[in-house]
Formats: structure tokens, C-alpha cells, sequence
């Protein structure tokens, strides 16, 4: 490497280091941000498409799912059958991607239509999964307007499944987000240990048929049984040899009970997406194929009620942004004060610029494309900026 490319090098690193790890939100940023971005109108399109209205709504964030997990989209036939049929008798999004990686932004920013700067693990232990149920309060509690917060002013009840323990900070995360509760593992057994699919998706079963929640509500769900690196503790994907194989087919067949105890419910609509996209370990990429260098890929989105009609619909690139909004725009929610930064899926015309954007941390692409953005181009600078300005509002100061 010449000693120029090296001292570039140097430069950016210090950079970034900066900005993750010393970052401090602006107020003055902030108020132009709040005014920036807060509106009181939701979408734009005013057709009839979904109607979720009088409907319970059941959203399962599954762990690291990319979209060629399904049968549909890979050589594996057999490896997802239950969410093959789901898929078949639902409504699907084509081509939409992941706004952001890993868990603690890709929850938070599917829930808010945002982005936020940081993430769950730093070697400096100040990430959002190293620090302090008080901290994590500090930074995150009113800052963004969440699906949660506007449902219930609807008259929601809304709550979260989470697979971790109550003592995890994601769930510590997921109480600034305005549910009435957050489930952790030890409210469905003794221990602190996450709970596995199988376990998650029976304790949803159990709590639907059981009718513990009064309707209408709104649930979210998260897995931990897909992350990557993790093995099937119950079905095995033929020989077993690849734990990649073993846990999403352990995860289609949870998927697949809980579906099959819910076939008798008329009023709850079930979405299937995910938190992010599948990591791009040396183990996915030879699995599938692919040579995949970025956090960043195709992500489900699935969505069933009883006498939905199925339907394929190609997003062309669109990203999770656009999730809340969508479940807004299916409840004919319209006028809420938001600072959401994605539209509808079903607007053709999005006066935001970033639901083709995917932002971790301070690394940007664009789908679906799939380039990296350069902060040297004068229209991707600005861009880039507006969104670091972003940052200041989804954030408190540190």
C-alpha cells in the first residue's frame, strides 16, 4: 500500500472511531430534525389494499432471514415447507431488503422507520447489548415515534415476544418502544435461557388461543434460533452436518405448528419478516452459493389473513423502512404525528429518499444495486449527511 492510500486509511479509521464511539448528539441538529421529519400524515396512497382494520396483528421478526432461506428461492427444496405454503396463501413482497443490520438497529428501525447509529457489541463495551438497563433508557427513551406508540392511541394492546432472557438489554431496548409489555424467556420457564423456536412459538400459540391479550392487539415476535453460528437443538436438516441447514429447518417446522393452531382464527393477521438479513459467513456463502460480501440482502415479507387473496408484488428494492407504514397504511391509520423515514409499500411515490438506502453504522448501500455508497460524490454526500443528522435525533446524547 503507497503511503497516501495508507494515511486515507488511517484517516477514515480514526473517523469512524470517532463518530461510533464518541459520538455526541447536537441539540440544535435535533430541533432541525424534529422539524425536518416530524408530519402527521402517514402514506399517501388512498386506494383500498389491505384491511387489517378489526384484526389482531401477530409480526414474527425472524433472526438473520434472508429471503433465499425459502424453497421458493433455492436448491434446498424441502428445507422450508411450512413457510412455502404460508407464502402461497399470502401476500409476499419480492425484492425488498433489510434497512439496516444487526438486531438492536434492525428492531428498533423497522418499529420507528429510522435509523439509528448504534449497535449491540463494541471492543470498547459501550454497545446497546454492553450497558446499563438505565443507559439504554437514557439514550433511547423519547426520542422516536414508534408503530407501538401510535397503535395505541388507537386502542392497541401491544406487546413483544422476545426469545431472551428479561434481563438481556434488547428487551431493556424493546421497553422504550412503548409496548404495554415485553415478554422475556423466564415468563414461560424457570430459566434465563433463551428460549428456543420451538418454545417462543409455542408460548405465542398459547397465549393467542388462550386469549390472555384483549383485542384488538398487536404482537411482535423475535427467534434467536437462526442466529448465525447456532445449531437445531430439534430437527435436523437430513444428515445434520450443517448447523446453517439445521436451524432454519428447525425453524420452519416451529413456524409450521403455530400455523397450523391458527388456522381457526378469522381475526389476526400474521406477518413473517425478519430483524435483518442472514449474516454473510464463509459457511452461508458456500451453503448458497453466493458470494456475498454485505451485511445487507433480500428479506422476507409475508403477509396472511383469512381470505386475503395471494398475490406477488415486486418492491423493487425497497426496504424495511417502509414496514410500519405499510401496517399503518393496511389499518387505515393516517394522521399520526411520526418521524418516519419510509412510505407505504403500497404508495407509488415516496417523497423520502432512503427507502433504497441501507445504513449500518456508518457504512451506507443502495438497493437494489447493491453499491457501496462514496461520501466523495457531491448527491451521495448529501445524502449521507442527512442521515448522520438523522442520527441526532434517534439518539441522546451518551
Amino acid at each position: 500500500m503507497n503511503p497516501l492510500s495508507a494515511t486515507k486509511a488511517f484517516v477514515k479509521t480514526v473517523y469512524d472511531y470517532t463518530q461510533e464511539r464518541f459520538w455526541y448528539s447536537n441539540s440544535k441538529i435535533r430541533r432541525i430534525c424534529q422539524e425536518k421529519y416530524g408530519k402527521q400524515d402517514i402514506y399517501d396512497n388512498h386506494q383500498e389494499v389491505l384491511d387489517f382494520r378489526n384484526k389482531n396483528i401477530i409480526v414474527i421478526f425472524a433472526e438473520g432471514f434472508s429471503t433465499e432461506w425459502i424453497d421458493k428461492y433455492n436448491v434446498y427444496k424441502g428445507l422450508t415447507p411450512n413457510i412455502t405454503r404460508f407464502l402461497e396463501q399470502s401476500l409476499v413482497f419480492d425484492n425488498y431488503y433489510n434497512h439496516t443490520a444487526a438486531t438492536f438497529r434492525g428492531l428498533r428501525g423497522q418499529l420507528t422507520s429510522s435509523y439509528q447509529l448504534h449497535g449491540g457489541y463494541y471492543d470498547a463495551h459501550n454497545g446497546f447489548a454492553q450497558i446499563s438497563r438505565t443507559e439504554i433508557y437514557n439514550q433511547l427513551k423519547n426520542t422516536l415515534i414508534s408503530l407501538p406508540d401510535i397503535l395505541k392511541d388507537q386502542g392497541y394492546h401491544t406487546y413483544f415476544l422476545s426469545a431472551h432472557s428479561k434481563n438481556f438489554q434488547l428487551n431493556w431496548m424493546l421497553e422504550t418502544l412503548g409496548f404495554d409489555r415485553v415478554y422475556g424467556a423466564e415468563d414461560f420457564h424457570d430459566l434465563e435461557e433463551s428460549l428456543t423456536d420451538q418454545e417462543i412459538f409455542e408460548a405465542l400459540s398459547e397465549i393467542v388461543l388462550k386469549k390472555n391479550f384483549s383485542s384488538p392487539y398487536f404482537i411482535g415476535v423475535y427467534n434467536v434460533g437462526t442466529h448465525f453460528g447456532q445449531d437445531s437443538p430439534n430437527v435436523k436438516w437430513k444428515d445434520g452436518r450443517n448447523i446453517l441447514l439445521n436451524s432454519i429447518h428447525n425453524f420452519d417446522d416451529a413456524f409450521g405448528r403455530f400455523l397450523e393452531k391458527m388456522q381457526k382464527q378469522k381475526d389476526l393477521v400474521i406477518i413473517l419478516t425478519a430483524d435483518h438479513a442472514a449474516y454473510p459467513s464463509s459457511l452461508y456463502n458456500r451453503t448458497f452459493s453466493t458470494r456475498r460480501q454485505y451485511f445487507l440482502d433480500k428479506i422476507p415479507l409475508i403477509i396472511w389473513y383469512s381470505g386475503i387473496r395471494p398475490n406477488t408484488i415486486d418492491a423493487k428494492g425497497r426496504n424495511s423502512l417502509d414496514l410500519a407504514p405499510t401496517v399503518l397504511n393496511a389499518l387505515h391509520i393516517n394522521s399520526a404525528f411520526n418521524y418516519f423515514l419510509g412510505c407505504s409499500l403500497f404508495d407509488e411515490y415516496c417523497p423520502n429518499v432512503f427507502e433504497h438506502i441501507t445504513c449500518i453504522g456508518h457504512t451506507f448501500y443502495r438497493t437494489p444495486n447493491l453499491n457501496q455508497l462514496n461520501n466523495s460524490e457531491q448527491d451521495n454526500k448529501k445524502l449521507i449527511h442527512s442521515i448522520r443528522d438523522f442520527f441526532h435525533l434517534s439518539e441522546n446524547s451518551k
